[in-house]
């Protein structure tokens, strides 16, 4: 917290941390970025095990990977 507040990208409208903090608009959109491009990437490892019924199959029921894949909403690109 110290380092963002350092840089501009979160504060606080009073005196001291009891007040309303803020954030920066780059700090939200830079958050943004990285969930989307978290996403991007949860999507291309969903996309290749479909395509790749002996790679789920080497994780084991444990995970359940097979019902996730086989019950997760169909990847669509927009």
């Amino acid at each position: 917290m110290a380092a963002a507040e350092q840089i501009g990208g979160i504060g606080w409208t009073g005196t001291g941390s009891q007040s309303p903090m803020w954030i920066s608009r780059g700090l939200y959109e830079e958050y943004g970025r990285a969930q989307a491009h978290k996403l991007l990437i949860l999507a291309a490892a969903i996309a290749g095990a479909r395509a790749s019924p002996s790679l789920v199959a080497s994780f084991g029921d444990s995970f359940e990977l097979q019902s996730l894949l086989e019950n997760a909403a169909p990847l669509t690109s927009s």
